[in-house]
């Protein structure tokens, strides 16, 4: 039997096919043979026909995807026009967050593109598919019998998946499997490594809680075996595919104890992971400390999501103020940097909500900070209250099959375009993190609030900075769209203008204040923006740049003291420079 298991990826090929590696492993632990399921990768972005081409090429008999917000729509299409084309001869399988709270709503949708739907954690479920449907058995004797799946013929609300802990899973690592891109890559791509499932919240816009009441978690020894087994075969770059580390301390301590003690920055590796700042104490800075002094870590990353309790009251998300403001002050005090996230558009906030939450989080002295505009994801709390919440929705998006928010109780259609047209420009100063410094340090010697120096920056570009507006508009009307590839067009369009941008920024800058630190300060930051082949280039024209021992640079500065940017040797991905990886930043020496 031809088992066909593709992965559609959001952009370019990043990250492994994590889900397609379990439920291939469980299926070959229950017999299977391994040569009966084929992993594929695309991405969403690639021609749809081509894909259609690909997979009909290797005469799937099960084919079966992982859906997300970000990829449904191409599944759906991908799906609908494979079942066209082979009819009864593919049963088509679904699983995967984005639909698994409402399936029958996506089967009674989708008749022409799908024929099972796997509810959450569907390994067990899946493989049962497999020898079922092997058995003859038609698609109605399959979902009567299987829990946890739903068909047009048969499907329960009350039905529970049987889900099987984590730690009882086969590991889902093994090279054999590797598609092809990722064997040739291993050193570039992007390994996921799942070690918790479920959230010990249910946050009303979030799916991650919903699948089950407890926390499943491998033990330090799996996790360590994982990344064991993945390090001898090249793998450098890894991400924790939980919704943070910290629930459980002790057994989170000892593995990032474990990438210190056996001083995993010497074989370059980088992780990249969030974190329950509720659990955070002065051993686990003491570990980050090391860890980002080394470049293993880029940043901690922490959601607090609004400071407004109102907000927080209506998301159903327990906060303790206070000890937010315990945790913030002890990364401070051990100088880690960490990033801060906001949500734009929650249900029971208002645009001053917002913006006294974006005034408080720039109070700590976050390295980045970004506020995601609020989507509302099928099955959530947020999707089933919209008229007690007054949500109102657009599902607009060409790419993404989520509903972003147009207005809610307390925060008008004209405010969030508001707080979006500000949040973009917030994004470019603190999550690009460009002139972050910049901005800190001419608001704290003119007295003047960061927001308002932002907003400052903001309304003066709209008459004097024709190419800062010009690149903060790729991103900012992408929101509704696709934030992805809003992006990519920012970073792409910093790259592509470099030289002017910094330019105008030198503009702003004397428009506020004459200081010359303030020049030399935006210089040191800005030129430490990753740089592709053709930038660099176009910077070796500048009479004040230099570049030196392959590929180094020196800067003269406008005070005349000259500063030394280590070449990274490597160039970024576009699309997650600002956001994921920091590995690429070039760094700065005084000389």
């Amino acid at each position: 039997m031809n088992i066909v298991l593709p992965l559609v990826h959001l952009d370019n090929l990043v990250f492994s096919p994590l889900p397609q590696f379990y439920l291939k492993a469980y299926a070959v632990e229950s017999g299977i043979k391994p040569e009966e399921i084929q992993i594929l990768e695309f991405s969403r972005e690639d021609d749809l026909a081509n894909t259609v081409s690909e997979i009909i090429k290797s005469s799937p008999q099960i084919l079966a995807f992982s859906t997300y917000v970000w990829n449904f729509k191409f599944i759906k299409e991908l799906s609908r026009s494979i079942k066209q084309l082979l009819g009864e001869k593919v049963l088509i399988v679904w699983g995967g967050p984005h639909i698994s709270e409402k399936p029958e709503e996506f089967i009674k949708n989708n008749r022409d593109s799908v024929d099972i739907i796997v509810g959450w954690y569907g390994e067990k479920s899946f493989t049962e598919i497999i020898k079922k449907y092997r058995e003859n058995y038609s698609i109605e004797e399959i979902t009567r019998s299987i829990s946890g799946t739903y068909s047009a013929y048969y499907s329960s609300e009350a039905k529970k998946s049987d889900f099987i802990p984590i730690e009882k899973l086969p590991s889902p690592h093994n090279i054999e499997w590797f598609p092809e891109d990722l064997k040739l890559n291993i050193d570039k791509r992007v390994f996921l490594v799942e070690t918790y499932r479920n959230c010990p919240f249910s946050c009303g816009y979030c799916l991650w809680g919903q699948a089950d009441n407890k926390i499943d978690c491998l033990s330090e020894d799996q996790v360590i075996e994982s990344f064991e087994y993945l390090i001898s075969l090249g793998a450098r770059h890894f991400k924790f595919a939980d919704a943070g580390l910290g629930f459980r301390r002790s057994r989170d301590k000892k593995i990032l104890k474990w990438f210190v003690d056996n001083k995993i920055w010497e074989k370059g590796v980088h992780l990249r992971t969030y974190f329950f700042w509720q659990c955070l104490d002065e051993e686990w800075c003491e570990i980050f400390k090391i860890l980002i002094e080394k470049k293993v870590l880029g940043q901690l990353d922490i959601g607090i999501q609004t400071f407004n309790r109102r907000a927080i009251e209506v998301m159903q998300r327990p906060t303790n103020f206070k000890r937010f403001d315990q945790a913030i002050e002890m990364l401070n005090r051990f100088e880690i940097p960490f990033s801060i996230d906001l949500i734009l558009g929650l249900p029971g906030d208002s645009l001053e909500g917002w913006r006294s939450s974006v005034r408080k989080t720039l109070s700590y002295g976050p390295q980045r900070f970004q506020s995601f505009l609020c989507s509302v994801l099928p099955g959530t709390y947020y999707d089933l209250n919209r008229e007690k919440l007054g949500l109102k929705t657009v599902k607009g998006s060409s790419l993404d099959d989520d509903e972003k928010v147009l207005e809610c109780h307390g925060f008008s259609f004209h405010e969030v375009q508001e707080a979006l047209n500000i949040e973009s420009w917030l994004y470019f100063c603190f999550s690009i993190n460009i002139c972050s410094h910049l901005i800190h340090t001419m608001s704290e010697d003119l007295v003047i609030d960061k927001l308002d120096m932002v907003e400052s920056l903001m309304t003066w570009a709209e008459s004097n900075g024709p190419q800062l507006c010009k690149t903060i508009s790729g991103y900012r009307n992408n929101l509704y769209d696709s934030r992805q590839k809003g992006r990519v067009e920012i970073e792409t369009a910093i790259i592509d203008n470099f030289i002017e941008i910094n330019q105008e920024l030198h503009q702003f800058i004397d428009y506020k204040s004459r200081e010359l630190q303030y020049h030399d300060i935006l210089d040191i930051q800005f030129f430490s923006f990753p740089k592709t082949k053709a930038l660099i280039n176009s910077l070796k024209k500048l009479e004040n740049i230099t570049f030196v021992d392959e590929g180094s640079m020196e800067l003269t500065l406008r005070s005349k003291k000259r500063v030394s940017f280590n070449n990274p040797k490597d160039f970024p991905i576009l699309g997650v420079i600002g956001t994921k990886y920091q590995f690429w930043v070039w760094e700065p020496r005084e000389i």
